[in-house]
C-alpha cells in the first residue's frame, strides 16, 4: 500500500514529496521500500508541485557569441603566466643563494681549521 512521504532539507529549508511503496526482497529476507519522487511541496499552500518527469537538470542554453568572462579570463591567464615565471626565477635565486652559503660555510669551516692549527703550533713553540 503506498504511502506519501515528505522529506525536508536541513539546509535548505525546502520539501520534497515521494510516494514509497514496500517490497518485499527474498534474497534479503525483509521488505525495502521503493521510492518515487513526486515534486516539491509549495511552503505556503502545502500542495506538492508535480515533477516535470524528466530526471536531472536542465541543460543551459550555449550562447554562441563569447562569454562576458573571455577578456577577464585572458588577462588573469596573462597574469598567472608571469607570476609563474616570476616564481621560478625567485627560486632559482634562493637555490643559487643556498649554495653560495654552503661554500661560505665550507670556506669558514677551513679557516678555523687553519687558524686552530696555526694557534696550537704558536703555542708548542
Amino acid at each position: 500500500m503506498p504511502s506519501e512521504i515528505r522529506y525536508t532539507n536541513p539546509k535548505t529549508g525546502l520539501t520534497y514529496a515521494y510516494r514509497s511503496e514496500a517490497r518485499w526482497d527474498p534474497e534479503k529476507g525483509y521488505s525495502v521500500p521503493k521510492r518515487t519522487y513526486l515534486g516539491r511541496v509549495d511552503p505556503n499552500t502545502n500542495e506538492v508541485i508535480p515533477s516535470s518527469g524528466v530526471r536531472g537538470r536542465k541543460k543551459k542554453e550555449e550562447s554562441v557569441d563569447a562569454p562576458s568572462y573571455l577578456p577577464q579570463y585572458e588577462a588573469a591567464l596573462t597574469e598567472n603566466r608571469a607570476l609563474k615565471k616570476e616564481l621560478a626565477q625567485l627560486r632559482d635565486e634562493v637555490r643559487e643563494l643556498r649554495n653560495q652559503k654552503t661554500r661560505t660555510d665550507k670556506a669558514l669551516v677551513q679557516a678555523s681549521r687553519l687558524i686552530g692549527s696555526v694557534l696550537d703550533d704558536s703555542q708548542t713553540v
